[in-house]
């Protein structure tokens, strides 16, 4: 019979990869947004690191009562490894056309708002 020691350390090193995924994500998504709408790069990415040990921190309070182990870090860089390179050009695409359906969006609620 499996421990169940095992069996959570085994959910939470598979959560980290989920985590490790998403932080590689929204670090595209920032910087998506700072080089679109800011122009701070420096301010908006020591603010990101902020927020993401925050919530690495919180991750591991949650899912591992705070016990920092070595697997939690190799999960959350096989997550990011995997989002980098199997996932980020087609996270990046999105964006791109994402930008351009926004744009567009935004130039029909200009002709709408100017004809009333």
């Amino acid at each position: 019979m499996i421990d169940i020691e095992i069996i959570v350390q085994a959910k939470t090193f598979l959560l980290s990869i989920l985590f490790g995924w998403f932080i590689g994500a929204a670090y595209d998504l920032w910087r998506f947004a700072w080089k679109n709408i800011w122009n701070t790069p420096m301010i908006m990415d020591m603010f990101f690191w902020i927020l993401t040990g925050i919530g690495l921190f919180v991750f591991t309070a949650c899912e591992n009562e705070g016990t920092i182990r070595s697997y939690l870090f190799l999960g959350w860089l096989t997550g990011w490894l995997l989002y980098r390179y199997i996932f980020q050009k087609i996270f990046k695409r999105a964006c791109i056309s994402g930008k351009g359906l926004l744009k567009k969006i935004k130039k029909k609620v200009k002709i709408s708002i100017g004809r009333r």
